[in-house]
């Protein structure tokens, strides 16, 4: 019976002992850790003592060709991560619920998941692969960077849609050149958004806002935001096909058409826009205020609702764009 005993205390030992370590695989990782002096046994071993990491709050691995960050599931008192300019391709955040500050920036991920990060409040996760980005749970962000300054530095997000509306604490956010089709930022504090930059998104017409009078006038909190020229504001960038209007004051001509689309209307109305939108409701294309034609040859041929905002009233009229 004794050397059973023996051997059940040797076991709940050696239990003991493996949950006390976090394995870190990654050399470069751990060599970082050694560096920083977190890392007791300064040895690439592949693990470290769950005791030395479990109270860091800040961390600082960037630009160590770090390739695989696992591990970093241990850091649960985790405040500030800073591992742009590696090589990762995933990482896994979900057990640091203390998380405010992430910059991944210069890396390879091709997705990341902030779900559980409900205490972020920057993240900057340009100059990767991401191809979507959900920040729906992380209602304290005020600083979002997940754009670029140029189209020459690979690696590159394509984003084609991003939702704020449930972001009301954003400050500052940079969503240039990731080919966006869809930005909300209608988060009922639009006054607190005083820089926002969505440039070099060619198919981008339409940004949702909570004051699109203001905005398409430049006026606060919308004066330093910086968008391409075909890009209008609008506190519904989807139309409400139910709601048309079809007032006899304003005509378009020839209905149905293949490339040209001309407006006809009363002495005194000036057009200030023309939106285009498909059956579902979503905009295809923008063009500038104070015109009497526009050109709808690069659509598809089928039904389109023309949306026409002029200084009084707005407008819309269906249209049928023919085959070439």
């Amino acid at each position: 019976m004794k050397p059973l005993i023996m051997l059940l205390i040797f076991l709940c030992c050696a239990l003991q002992g493996m949950a006390q370590v976090t394995l870190i695989p990654d050399p470069n990782f751990e060599q970082a850790l050694i560096d920083l002096g977190i890392d007791s046994d300064f040895t690439v071993n592949g693990q470290v003592a769950t005791s030395d990491v479990e109270n860091i709050t800040e961390l600082n691995v960037a630009g160590r060709s770090i390739q695989d960050l696992t591990g970093i599931e241990d850091f649960l008192a985790l405040e500030e991560l800073l591992c742009f300019e590696n090589e990762l391709t995933s990482i896994n955040l979900s057990s640091l619920e203390n998380l405010t500050r992430l910059d991944i920036v210069f890396n390879q991920l091709t997705s990341i998941d902030i779900s559980n990060n409900l205490s972020l409040e920057l993240l900057s996760c340009g100059y990767n692969n991401i191809n979507t980005l959900d920040v729906s749970s992380n209602t304290l962000l005020r600083i979002l960077f997940a754009g670029q300054t140029d189209a020459s530095t690979p690696p590159r997000n394509e984003i084609s849609a991003i939702d704020l509306s449930n972001n009301p604490n954003l400050e500052y956010i940079i969503v240039s050149y990731l080919g966006l089709e869809s930005l909300n930022l209608k988060n009922d504090n639009n006054g607190l958004l005083t820089m926002m930059e969505a440039t070099n998104n060619d198919d981008l017409f339409c940004v949702q806002v909570d004051d699109e009078a203001a905005a398409n006038n430049g006026e606060p909190p919308y004066t330093d935001w910086e968008v391409d020229p075909q890009v209008t504001y609008s506190e519904d960038c989807l139309l409400d096909i139910e709601d048309v209007s079809m007032e006899d004051s304003l005509f378009l001509y020839p209905n149905p058409a293949k490339d040209m689309v001309y407006l006809q209307h009363g002495p005194g109305t000036v057009v200030m826009g023309v939106s285009v939108y498909d059956v579902q409701g979503k905009l295809q294309a923008y063009f500038l205020e104070r015109i009497n034609g526009f050109s709808i040859s690069s659509l598809p041929s089928g039904v389109y609702f023309i949306k026409v905002r002029t200084t009084d009233n707005i407008f819309v009229k269906k249209i049928l764009k023919e085959q070439e």
